[in-house]
């Protein structure tokens, strides 16, 4: 057969070999593309009549085209010869999956969401699998699920001379593997969705365990939310099942813990989230609730959606949330809370309710995309915040470069289920064009990467990302104020001032040249003011007030704010509200906690900054402000502990070198005697005088002060500052 051309297919290779017969891997010569191509066995078919039934049964299988389901192409005759010609799916399937060991609770739900989705747009076409098992499903090398042969075992329950394997059943009345079989098809009862659903839950109990033996005796550890779905599944009664797979993925995505994209594991890694290209339209009538009153609602925030795609379409999973806010922004009487982003949000490790406190909010977004070349599929839940209840769901697809419409339909179905008698109109903030909004939004989702971890492979991605926004949309002013702002991160991390500074300057301006209001720019060139520490406070608070203005909503307009003004206990509220906007924003109590050791209140400073921490353990400028603070609560040891800590990150690139430089100075001048730490000594005079000057001196003078001023020179320092 190798060699052979079957029709306009050239086969290449021998892939496998089952119930329908030899299974090739071939060339479709016209589409230039790799099929496979399934061999039916001599007889199977046994004449015209069934040749037609067949053909016409492969007809319907081609009308379904989902992302979790093998396409069928094609069923040709060739010299006897009667093949079915299918999509080629690389990757493993899940009984090679499972033998490697049971899989995580996580691996299981989104495989088991995918499951779902796949069976909801063939069960909508009253297509039933009959032969759900771990054989029948392959993850792809992208982390997507394919159901691989969906009904074509009723294709193959022809009756036939002998069973091929004792495993294996097929006759006229049923087919399907028996291990996996509902005890109605086992029975010879009719197959419906409740019989692919019980399969279903035997397969993704399987993935849980190390064997195929009962859960009871050999299940790895399982929460008792998937539990309770399992079992729902696997009820022996029908009627006590979910009736739907739409039933079963709404309670996978309510129930079990949810998944965010990440840039270095984009929820591929073990099957991604669900993917959406299905009719989901389901209310609370539907579960046998009734509605909820949406008037109840005050306040939500959109977390980050679930991808599915590739790596480059991580952005997707803040930048979907980021625009639905923009538009539900304006909506009078909801509170739109921003959004987290996907790097700060899977902290919490998919504890939904925990986010909601966090968020103090009464209702939560959900989405998921699929993303597809050019083409995106995505479905958008509304969920009540306590008990996570679904109160509305909607699927959406359209073209890529109709992204902005497509999300603006998402939006206005959302205010219409919140607010029925407000309406949507344009937004100030988004770009002119989809793919204009798109480049932003990537460069959001790397600029925010870049300012936690200061990894430079984030900050050339942003940079390019913005630099393309701006070409696709010259009004886009914003752009121009975030790039400006990566490069105010990019002088954290020990850019030469010399040269971070003018770009710094430049970008900001562009932006105010493009909109004099743009509260992004005021708010670097406030900060910039006050890092330069040459100019005058009420330069820097005036520039700080026109941040405010100009973006009230923009948390690190506030932190501008907080530097620019004269009183500590002011600061701390403007800190304050930057958190409230935003409360996994790591700046926020970061410098809240500046203010609060400027009120001599160090042990809560400490404890402010422990929150920052708490959301990126590794934020540089967060553990250098914890040293700081450290030093003044005279624990060395600690601080000292932390310093290890940060020193790498110098050679990183990641921490200004000045700035290291200045708390280890302070280490060395805490732990000397008289006659140590001379030259350290000497350089914090300097840095406590104005007279050694880096990006935020100011920020590590007052720690300096303290400490010769604690000194035991105390006399000679104060004779020396003076």
């Amino acid at each position: 057969m190798i060699g052979r051309k079957l029709a306009h297919y050239r086969v290449v290779e021998k892939i496998g070999e089952g119930a329908m017969g030899e299974v090739y891997r071939a060339r479709d010569e016209h589409l230039e593309r790799d099929v496979a191509i399934k061999v039916l066995p001599p007889g199977r078919i046994a004449d015209g009549a069934a040749r037609s039934r067949f053909r016409k049964e492969a007809l319907a299988l081609s009308k379904l085209n989902h992302p979790n389901v093998q396409t069928v192409h094609d069923f040709d005759s060739q010299d006897d010869t009667d093949f079915l010609v299918v999509e080629y799916v690389p990757g493993i399937t899940l009984d090679e999956k499972v033998m490697e060991g049971g899989l995580s609770e996580g691996e299981v739900v989104e495989i088991g969401e995918q499951l779902a989705a796949g069976l909801i747009a063939a069960h909508e076409r009253g297509i039933v699998h009959r032969d759900l098992k771990p054989a029948n499903l392959r993850l792809m090398p992208d982390g997507r699920l394919k159901i691989l042969d969906f009904g074509l075992a009723k294709l193959v329950g022809q009756p036939v001379e002998s069973a091929e394997t004792m495993s294996r059943f097929e006759t006229q009345t049923f087919a399907g593997t028996p291990h996996y079989m509902a005890p109605e098809q086992r029975a010879g009862g009719p197959a419906d969705a409740r019989t692919d659903i019980y399969s279903a839950g035997m397969v993704l109990r399987e993935l849980l365990t190390d064997t195929s033996r009962p859960v009871e005796t050999n299940v790895l550890s399982v929460s008792a939310d998937l539990r309770r779905v399992l079992d729902k599944c696997l009820d022996q009664d029908p009627a006590k099942r979910y009736q739907s797979a739409k039933e079963l993925l709404v309670e996978l995505r309510s129930r079990a813990p949810r998944r965010w994209a990440s840039r270095r594991a984009v929820l591929l890694a073990a099957g991604a989230a669900v993917a959406l290209a299905v009719t989901f339209l389901i209310g609370l009538r539907e579960r046998g609730a009734p509605p909820a009153d949406s008037s109840e609602i005050q306040s939500i925030v959109a977390l980050p959606s679930e991808v599915v795609g590739s790596d480059e379409d991580a952005f997707l999973a803040d930048a979907i949330p980021k625009t639905v806010s923009t538009y539900l922004s304006q909506v009078v009487g909801l509170e739109t809370k921003l959004p987290p982003a996907s790097a700060d949000i899977e902290r919490f490790g998919g504890d939904i309710d925990r986010i909601a406190r966090t968020y103090r909010v009464s209702a939560l977004v959900l989405s998921t995309v699929t993303a597809q070349p050019e083409r995106l599929f995505l479905n958008v839940q509304l969920v009540e915040a306590n008990g996570r209840r679904l109160l509305w769901s909607n699927e959406y697809e359209g073209e890529r470069d109709g992204y902005l419409e497509l999300v603006h339909h998402a939006a206005e179905e959302l205010q219409r289920r919140l607010r029925p008698t407000a309406a949507l109109t344009s937004v100030h903030g988004v770009a002119a064009s989809s793919r204009a909004e798109l480049a932003f939004q990537r460069g959001l989702y790397y600029s925010n990467r870049f300012n936690n971890l200061h990894h430079e492979e984030d900050f050339e991605q942003s940079l390019s990302a913005f630099e393309e926004a701006l070409s696709l949309d010259p009004a886009l002013s914003d752009a121009a104020a975030e790039i400006s702002w990566l490069y105010e991160f990019k002088l954290e991390a020990g850019l030469d001032p010399d040269e971070a500074i003018p770009r710094i300057d430049r970008w900001a301006r562009r932006a105010l040249t493009i909109d004099e209001d743009n509260g992004r720019a005021w708010a670097v060139l406030s900060n910039l003011e006050a890092a330069q520490g040459g100019g005058a406070r009420a330069t820097v608070l005036r520039s700080a007030l026109r941040a405010v203005h100009g973006a009230p909503m923009f948390p690190r307009s506030h932190i501008a704010l907080l530097i620019g003004l004269p009183s500590c206990r002011l600061g701390l509220e403007a800190g304050r509200e930057s958190a409230r906007l935003d409360p996994l924003y790591t700046y926020a109590p970061m410098m809240s906690a500046g203010e609060l050791a400027c009120l001599g209140r160090t042990e809560e400073a400490l404890t402010e900054i422990d929150r920052a921490l708490a959301i990126e353990p590794e934020f540089p400028t967060g553990l250098v402000t914890r040293v700081n603070l450290l030093h003044t609560a005279g624990r060395l040891d600690e601080a000292l502990s932390v310093l290890d800590k940060i020193e790498p990150m110098v050679d990183e690139g990641r921490v200004n070198p000045a700035w290291f430089g200045a708390i280890r100075d302070v280490q060395t001048v805490l732990r000397a005697s008289e006659n140590d730490g001379g030259a350290a000594f000497q350089r914090l005079l300097q840095l406590a005088r104005g007279e050694s000057r880096f990006p935020y001196w100011q920020l590590f003078a007052m720690p300096a002060m303290d400490i010769l001023a604690t000194n035991r020179r105390i006399e000679q320092s104060r004779q020396m500052l003076l």
